[in-house]
């Protein structure tokens, strides 16, 4: 499925936390901010992928809190405290007597669950001490560009990442299955989202456009009108001078 690279940034963002190695390390979803700023002076709409208060970052993050929670739920029927173990070790204020990450992920194995325990916990991998890798989001468009990733987004936006979380998912632990079933019922919102960033690339095309400088023909042109203008004024004020022969 070929997407230009604003949607691949998001299905990347959505896909990383459900690698099956994540086993006993801690595993994140990357931030898939979209702020667009035009930036006139070097000609480019700079797009922050980090910002906390982009409503695509909060889509996921609330899709995923809520994802998570449902499959704590389910392994804590069956394996009654596991779930409260589990936050328990998940807390930034866990000591000495906390559970050990191994006999967390060998209870939820037994409860039958196939997730890795850093897929259930809130820790990212800053937080346990492992150094994140570059996300390689783009965050420079020119003005075209910008123009073709708000057209790649589309009518449905939605419809592309349902997809692609419903093929993760086939193979995948059940809190991927949980992840698109909540995706299914919240695509109007993500498309919304999708189109508020349509809008702001299209504005900052726009921006870009209506500042950059005209071309150098244009002010020949305009030089050469302008002296046409003058010559038609000289001509005029010389003919106004000439003696009418039909005066008396």
């Amino acid at each position: 499925m070929s997407t230009h690279p604003v949607t691949r940034q998001l299905l990347r963002a959505v896909g990383g936390a459900g690698a099956a190695t994540c086993v006993l390390t801690v595993c994140a979803v990357p931030a898939a901010a979209y702020t667009v700023t035009a930036d006139t002076t070097r000609m480019v709409c700079s797009v922050d992928p980090e910002e906390e208060g982009s409503d695509v970052v909060q889509f996921w993050r609330t899709l995923d809190e809520d994802a998570r929670n449902q499959r704590l739920d389910e392994l804590d029927e069956a394996d009654p405290g596991l779930r409260s173990a589990i936050e328990a070790y998940d807390s930034p204020t866990n000591g000495p007597d906390s559970p050990t990450p191994a006999d967390l992920q060998r209870r939820i194995g037994e409860a039958g669950g196939t997730e890795g325990l850093g897929m259930l916990t809130t820790l990212t991998a800053e937080d346990a001490g492992v150094p994140g890798e570059p996300t390689g989001h783009k965050t420079e468009y020119t003005e075209q560009e910008a123009r073709d990733a708000a057209t790649a987004i589309g009518a449905d936006p939605g419809a592309k990442v349902g997809e692609a979380l419903w093929e993760q998912a086939a193979t995948g632990p059940r809190l991927e299955v949980i992840r698109a079933e909540l995706f299914t019922g919240r695509a109007g919102d993500y498309n919304r989202t999708q189109e508020h960033l349509r809008q702001s690339l299209v504005e900052c095309a726009d921006e870009l456009r209506d500042a950059e400088p005209l071309p150098t023909w244009i002010w020949f042109l305009g030089g050469a009108a302008t002296l046409a203008v003058l010559a038609v004024a000289l001509t005029a004020f010389r003919n106004s001078r000439k003696p009418n022969r039909h005066a008396a």
